[in-house]
């Protein structure tokens, strides 16, 4: 019986060494001597690109409100602060489909003011 245990143990290590290791990544195929100072250079060869990149985004204009933008149903961005937002507004990670896309731009009464008392509904003036 100790036999047969030893002899299945050296076979099985006999077959276990004799198996290849794949332990090479797509990064070391492809260039081999990648350093930390070679690094992004590397990365860069490796993105694949297309004749038109778009890259989306909103410029909102807003007064007396708050607001919300969603991208087909996806919340993108919210501002419930007093002021204004000056920088364009990234919604090119909601698009996850080619054709039309669905904006949403919902608005809110702005219930804060500087002046003290906000507002219970949108007015007149709100854009």
């Amino acid at each position: 019986m100790g036999r047969i245990l030893v002899f299945v143990v050296l076979i099985l290590g006999l077959v276990g060494c004799g198996q290849k290791h794949h332990t090479e990544n797509v990064i070391m195929e492809t260039s081999p001597k990648l350093t930390s100072k070679n690094y992004v250079e590397t990365m860069h060869k490796l993105v694949k690109h297309y004749p038109q990149e778009p890259y989306y985004y909103l410029f909102v204009s807003h007064q007396a409100c708050y607001f919300e933008i969603l991208v087909n149903g996806l919340p993108v961005y919210s501002y419930y602060d007093l002021g204004q937002v000056i920088t364009p507004i990234d919604i090119y990670s909601a698009i996850n489909k080619t054709g039309k896309q669905t904006i949403t731009y919902k608005l809110y009464p702005q219930t804060e003011s500087q002046e003290g008392a906000g507002l219970k509904t949108l007015v007149d003036w709100t854009k």
